[in-house]
């Protein structure tokens, strides 16, 4: 949150703008510029920013490398027959240079460049060659001349103005919360002005027209920084930073992760579903790093590795609890638990029966409907009997464990009494139909 106050330090020591030292701060940026780099500027420098809520930091090391040149360059040289020779090779910098002598054969003579008794066969080109690891080697050949006659040969250099091609400090990946603010710098260690930044996204450029509403691009003479306000899942991706000159080009690529704490887009409810047909209860969220979504029947304990629990003809061991559980890396992330309620229509097992009675006695006729309740059974005899009973017969309905059982009693059977019975059963779930065919002997 803003005002930031920024804050440089030198080995623990506060540093101060001097003619030396040159501080530009802006409202989320802090830039620390050496005019002239020494020796002595080495060590550890700390960027500290303040606000009203705490404090954070960062330290770097700088460490002054000297660019190599030549102390002790060597020339061509002439020399008579049988004389002692040595030519000087030595140059300075910061890590300190390794000297070496090639011959015109290029292969490695040593440090130093000596003939104890010149001969002709000694003459020839031969390259002294510095190098510390660091900076482009110092080169230089030389011709070596055996003659009787010494001459002199008087070199002479041209100056020139070095120009370095830039460098881009490393920059670490950097993982944000999904919603927080994000800022990507990308600064040159090295590099002769005026210097040229591009930011490519996945390998396409940032453009003013191109980039998303939330990013925002700020270049400056030694840096450029990459702003990304209300970071989103989608702004995952590689982000690649380069900068040129008219020596060279640099680029350097960080890899950003957007952490979302999982939310629902299909968010699993309680169900009924009748026997017998088929079901899709789905169950999606979203978070980062992507989760893996699976079902889990709580009564069996079996897992179904899938965002859609599909149950085909729906019997009723399918009944009970589901929970549907989204887990990443970071381990479960959101779970939720579903009743899963299988509805049963009235049904008859048996849909025939054949009854015997003989004429003057009673006689039993039995109608078991299973399903859930309420459930109703309905005797018929060319019309719908009476639940409460008649003149010459009874009805009793008996609960059981998995529906209804119904009887329907005749006390006295006549012969009008064969008939082809019906009972009907029903529930809000569906109705079924058994036949009773009562025959009197």
């Amino acid at each position: 949150s803003k005002p930031i106050f920024f804050q440089w330090l030198k080995n623990g020591h506060v540093l101060n703008e001097d003619d030396e030292i040159k501080i530009e701060s802006s409202e989320d940026v802090s830039l620390f510029t050496i005019k002239h780099v020494k020796l002595n500027d080495a060590g550890n420098y700390t960027c500290v920013a303040k606000n009203a809520i705490g404090a954070d930091s960062s330290t770097v090391v700088l460490t002054v490398k000297v660019p190599l040149r030549w102390t002790k360059e060597p020339q061509d040289t002439a020399v008579k027959l049988e004389e002692r020779l040595q030519i000087e090779c030595d140059a300075f910098g910061v890590p300190k240079p390794k000297i070496k002598w090639f011959s015109k054969e290029g292969e490695i003579i040593g440090d130093k460049l000596r003939f104890d008794k010149i001969s002709v066969s000694d003459k020839g080109s031969f390259v002294c060659v510095a190098e510390n690891g660091f900076d482009q080697p110092l080169k230089k050949a030389i011709n070596i001349y055996v003659n009787t006659v010494f001459v002199i040969f008087d070199s002479s250099s041209t100056a020139e103005v070095n120009r370095d091609a830039p460098r881009i400090v490393p920059i670490s990946h950097r993982s944000v919360e999904s919603g927080s603010d994000i800022r990507l710098f990308c600064g040159v260690e090295k590099g002769s002005q005026p210097l040229y930044f591009e930011w490519r996204k996945d390998e396409i450029p940032l453009t003013i027209s191109s980039y998303p509403n939330n990013f925002k691009i700020s270049d400056k003479t030694e840096l450029s920084l990459l702003h990304i306000n209300n970071a989103k899942i989608e702004n995952e991706g590689n982000y690649t930073c380069s900068v040129k000159n008219d020596v060279g080009s640099d680029s350097v690529t960080v890899l950003l992760t957007v952490k979302m704490a999982p939310k629902w887009i299909k968010e699993p409810k309680d169900i009924t579903v009748t026997m017998g047909e088929s079901v899709s209860i789905e169950c999606d969220a979203i978070a980062s790093p992507k989760p893996t979504i699976y079902w889990r029947h709580l009564n069996t304990n079996e897992n179904t590795k899938s965002k859609v629990l599909k149950i085909n003809a729906v019997k009723e061991s399918n009944s009970g609890k589901y929970e549907c559980v989204v887990s990443n890396k970071h381990g479960d992330l959101l779970k939720k638990t579903i009743s899963v309620t299988v509805s049963v229509p009235a049904k008859f097992e048996e849909k025939y029966a054949l009854i015997h009675a003989k004429s003057g006695e009673s006689a039993k006729l039995s109608c078991n409907a299973i399903g859930d309740k309420p459930l109703a059974v309905t005797w018929i005899k060319e019309s719908k009997l009476d639940k409460r009973g008649g003149e010459n017969y009874e009805i009793f309905d008996h609960v059981t464990e998995h529906g209804l059982n119904s009887e329907l009693v005749i006390r006295s059977v006549k012969r009008e009494d064969e008939y082809l019975y019906k009972c009907l059963a029903e529930n809000e779930y569906g109705s079924d139909e058994k036949t009773v065919k009562l025959v009197v002997i």
